[in-house]
């Protein structure tokens, strides 16, 4: 598939490094099925139905008094299970990073547009932190990868990407979108060996043990994540942006996009899919303010020949100084002739070309 294609390739040109210094970086971010977090889990392969509102612990406790041999301690969990949602990035920047971040929220703050964007800022600032181990520093240009749900597909992850620009933070970015029905991925692979490694498990008791089963989840140490943490702070980045969102809409639709920065402001650009070769809009030549700017905008003169059609063609033989229609009888110069025999041949020609002349002003 083209779009899978598209991905694994720009993955492998993240690897490239120019005098030591990495000349783009490839983040990939998905989330685990939300099921898989809640908190505590008892017994293998444990699975929450929607229906269980009891879920009963016993656990044996040895007195100290002879009389006492034993006695149950019993626990009723009553609608007490913490969902803890696991997101996954993977992050391949230059030769030392090819690597899993791992971030973990609760459900006080609800997923959508505000969480993808703080996933977005902290992978790059723990990019960052891991680069400079290697005396390096992060690159200007990114390339994102998400699957095409609206979490990830949305305006205000579109505005952090063009405010990242005009800051001057990053000089270009690349949001693609996978085919829906073909999100398929390799962090859902790691998902897998994470979600076996907690079915085996008998007993998970709060956040911190989730976390930590997921840290040694993989046997390989190259496979485990090299950032695992919780986030705790998530910005409200819907409210900040509300006042400056441009009306842009159908963003859900296409691919792939691409935003740049021309006189300082940023560009966004859009591929219905990856193998289209222009990106639209066009990218402008200058950013024009007012409607005559506009208008004028790649306006070009046309500089006339000396006969030219005016209003019709009555006019075109009243410059010829045809009074009758019927050339044998008003002219008598046999170049004239000739003229107005090729004008009626052209005649349809020139009237697509005034149509088109039309279009083409109506859309500036």
């Amino acid at each position: 598939m083209k779009e899978r294609e598209y991905m694994e390739q720009n993955r492998m040109e993240s690897k490239v490094e120019y005098k030591n210094q990495p000349t783009q970086f490839f983040c990939l971010i998905d989330a685990m099925t939300s099921s898989r977090g809640d908190v505590p889990k008892v017994g293998l392969k444990h699975r929450q139905p929607k229906s269980d509102i009891l879920h009963t612990i016993e656990n044996r406790v040895i007195g100290k008094k002879p009389a006492i041999s034993y006695c149950y301690i019993t626990l009723i969990l009553c609608n007490c299970y913490l969902p803890y949602f696991a997101i996954a990035c993977e992050v391949v920047c230059g030769s030392h990073v090819d690597d899993v971040f791992l971030y973990y929220t609760d459900n006080m703050v609800s997923s959508g547009a505000n969480l993808m964007c703080q996933i977005i800022l902290s992978v790059m600032e723990d990019l960052s932190k891991r680069l400079a181990g290697f005396d390096q520093q992060l690159p200007r240009k990114a390339l994102f990868q998400f699957d095409n749900c609206g979490e990830n597909k949305n305006k205000e992850v579109n505005a952090l990407m063009s405010t990242l620009i005009e800051k001057f933070y990053m000089d270009e970015i690349h949001c693609n979108f996978l085919v829906v029905g073909h999100t398929h991925c390799c962090v859902d692979q790691y998902f897998g060996v994470c979600t076996e490694c907690i079915h085996s498990q008998h007993w998970i008791g709060s956040p911190l043990s989730f976390q930590h089963l997921l840290l040694t989840a993989h046997n390989n140490p190259n496979r485990r994540p090299t950032v695992n943490r919780q986030i705790s702070v998530i910005y409200d980045f819907r409210a900040y942006f509300k006042p400056i969102l441009n009306k842009i809409g159908w963003c859900q639709v296409p691919h792939c996009f691409r935003f740049t920065r021309y006189l300082g402001k940023a560009i966004m650009q859009y591929k219905m899919f990856s193998p289209n070769a222009m990106w639209l809009p066009e990218a402008p030549d200058q950013i024009l303010k007012t409607e005559e700017e506009l208008f004028r905008h790649r306006l070009v003169d046309v500089q006339l020949n000396l006969f030219c059609t005016v209003n019709s063609e009555d006019d075109f033989g009243k410059s010829l100084q045809i009074h009758d229609k019927k050339l044998s009888d008003s002219v008598t110069d046999s170049n004239l002739r000739n003229i107005v025999s090729n004008f009626a041949n052209i005649r349809p020609m020139l009237e697509i070309l005034e149509q088109d002349a039309l279009v083409q002003q109506m859309k500036r």
